[in-house]
């Protein structure tokens, strides 16, 4: 098998590699420049694109003139003048008989803004959207926001997109965090604010990763062999591949078998002697007679539309399917998928779908290892869920079937694959710093994190080679059912890992214990989120001497059965309520049993616990746990107690770190 794999990775490296450069003849911005951009104040600005080769490109901005000549790609660069705060200003770029202008070009404050959902989810995914649109009248605030996409090496091609005003309706698509961060340090500094969105709902830390960084870790080994083997990219693998199928590998080696011959895929076909399945489940666990099978398998369901169904089209989300699919509805194909790791995300027209007894028909073909539907039960959908027949047919040697290279990426947990696409094109634009929020879905290793996000930060700063940016981030919020007793978690650990990372310079976190909710991962409150991030902003970026950072734990002393915990903050911690009491504090003795405190006391900056049960305490936690429910300590910014143990006791994550076969829920 490795010499077949080898075989058709040389074919792919050679189809790649003699493919003739993309030159362009015309002259173009990085799609990154736009009307509305805002440029970085009182540094220098590198503004590039493509043209004719070797030809001379002019330029000129804020009356100052600029030139440069492209390389034998066409590519250009033009670093300009250090240029104060202001606008709007307009571009001038001339390359022989080609022109381009731009209008409305602002001076002031660059932030990258960059996670997973809950940086992504943008103002219209929130119930307030409508009254904060209506409002919204702040026009120097612009933002610029990536598609998502992934690589497979470092590409400088910034995914195309635009920039806009943060008002009127443009401001629905805004990440909700990005913009009440910039709403609230905007009028401050009195500067444009340009925010450059960079994010992935439910991505993990690795791939905003760069090679560098992974590499300085063991766990990732095995990640790191395929990624030096590779020096393709995304577009040379899928143009290889292409082109691989227009030369016949899809008669020779993938389309082939009775279904596609006999047309199976049609609703008339006869499917009573099919067997039934469920899923999740990969063939060769389902004990339906499928055991080291590769090859084709043919599945089929049936199902209802919603009632009182109208939109134009209705999604088949297959999720992972093991190795390659072909999907029809109604007999009309819908979608085809090559890849493991790749969604199978479908969409069927209107126009071939019933109210009633839709056939779908997925042609799963499996060339090595385990194939069909597994995927977690989190997220299954009803027609998943349904009932399942299907009918093996083309058999292969997997030893002797030419398997592509194809892209085949997890964007959620694959190492390097977000930063080669979306955070490495940036590195030549000037910056004030980075806004982070991020981590649930590295809840599982919590303790690991504490190791890789401070190398992710130096290994941004790095890479940006603009010194110690700042970098602001958001620490988890409460989420889920209220702990009832002291116990150990997971998220905690997080929590307490994210808090590691303020031994870097220049680095703050926003403390959201105390705002997030219940029944939904996605905190509502995020005007309050981008409040504590700007305060940070305030203090620390712009010089405004205000407190910015939660109390926080400095250490405790164990004293007559009582823990005299001292707490770190510019002013003296107090209740938030008066009325309410404290809680949320827990006390263990040497059996390193936790019990809630039952007596809390506040002495300016120092908190007295003792708990009757725990006569000699050896450690104290406060908030420990997914969802501690209601807290009470805050400061005078109303900032609020950060999450803290003294013990360092073994936690359920200690121990785990980065598999590519392992996923932690």
């Amino acid at each position: 098998m490795l010499k077949r794999y080898s075989v058709i990775l040389l074919i792919v490296a050679f189809v790649a590699c003699s493919q003739k450069p993309q030159v362009f003849n015309s002259l173009s911005l990085a799609h990154v420049f736009t009307e509305n951009m805002v440029l970085q104040r009182n540094k220098t600005n590198k503004i590039w694109g493509r043209a004719t080769p070797f030809a001379k490109v002019f330029m000129e901005l804020d009356n100052r003139k600029y030139q440069a000549k492209t390389d034998d790609n066409g590519d250009w660069c033009i670093e300009i003048d250090t240029l104060k705060a202001g606008g709007p200003y307009s571009l001038l770029c001339i390359c022989g008989n080609d022109s381009l202008s731009l209008q409305n070009i602002w001076v002031g404050d660059i932030w990258l803004c960059s996670g997973q959902s809950n940086m992504e989810f943008s103002v219209g995914n929130f119930l307030w959207c409508e009254e904060e649109v209506k409002i919204a009248g702040n026009e120097q605030i612009f933002f610029y926001t990536l598609p998502n996409t992934m690589d497979l090496v470092p590409v400088s091609k910034i995914p195309q997109a635009s920039w806009y005003p943060a008002t009127g309706d443009a401001l629905r698509a805004l990440s909700a965090t990005a913009y009440f961060f910039a709403k609230n340090i905007q009028p401050k500094i009195g500067v444009p604010v340009g925010l450059i969105v960079s994010d992935w709902s439910g991505t993990a830390i690795e791939p905003w990763m760069s090679k560098e960084a992974i590499a300085l870790f063991s766990q990732y080994s095995e990640a790191l062999v395929e990624l030096n083997a590779n020096t393709l990219s995304r577009e040379k693998v899928n143009a290889a591949f292409a082109e691989l199928r227009e030369n016949g590998w899809d008669a020779d080696y993938y389309l082939k078998g009775a279904g596609m011959e006999e047309k199976w895929y049609l609703p008339e076909t006869d499917f009573s002697d099919w067997k039934s399945i469920k899923f999740p489940n990969y063939w060769e666990d389902a004990n339906v007679g499928l055991d080291n099978f590769d090859g084709a398998v043919w599945f089929k369901t049936s199902f209802d539309l919603p009632e009182n169904f109208k939109l134009d089209s209705f999604q088949i989300f297959l999720d992972y399917v093991k190795d390659y699919n072909i999907a029809w509805i109604n007999g009309q194909q819908i979608g085809e998928t090559f890849g493991s790791k790749n969604w199978s995300n479908y969409y069927a027209s209107a126009k071939y779908l019933k109210a009633k007894d839709n056939i779908l028909v997925v042609r799963v073909f499996n060339v090595e290892g385990k194939g069909g539907f597994n995927y977690h039960p989190l997220w299954e959908s009803e027609i998943l869920a349904g009932n399942w027949v299907f009918r093996p047919d083309y058999a292969i040697d997997s030893e002797e079937f030419l398997k592509p290279m194809i892209f085949d990426k997890n964007p959620f947990s694959d190492p390097t694959v977000l930063y080669n696409a979306m955070i490495y094109p940036l590195l030549n634009y000037s910056l004030t710093g980075f806004v982070w929020y991020q981590g649930e879905s590295n809840v599982g290793r919590g303790y690991e994190y504490r190791h890789i996000f401070p190398t992710m930060i130096t290994d941004w700063r790095k890479q940006f080679n603009q010194g110690d940016l700042p970098f602001y981030y958001v620490q988890l919020a409460n989420f889920g059912t209220s702990a009832t007793q002291p116990q150990d978690s997971d998220w905690a650990e997080l929590r307490e890992s994210q808090t590691a990372a303020l031994q870097l310079p220049n680095t703050g976190m926003a403390v959201a214990i105390d705002i997030g909710e219940s029944h939904d991962i996605h905190p509502q409150n995020k005007q309050e989120i981008g409040r504590r991030l700007a305060l940070l902003a305030l203090d620390k970026t712009y010089g405004e001497s205000i407190e910015s950072e939660s109390p926080h734990f400095n250490n405790v002393l164990f004293e007559r059965g009582k823990a005299v915990i001292f707490i770190g903050s510019a002013t003296f911690i107090k209740k938030c309520d008066d009325s309410k009491s404290i809680r949320a504090f827990a006390l263990a003795g040497a059996d390193s049993i936790f019990h809630w405190a039952e007596y809390v006391e506040i002495k300016d900056n120092r908190i007295i616990v003792s708990s009757s049960k725990v006569s000699n305490p050896v450690a104290v936690r406060y908030a420990w746990s997914k969802n501690p429910g209601e807290l009470n300590i805050c400061n005078s910014a109303r900032l609020p107690l950060a999450p803290f143990r003294s013990d360092d006791w073994e936690g359920i994550t200690t121990h785990r770190v980065y598999d590519m076969n392992i996923v932690y829920f």
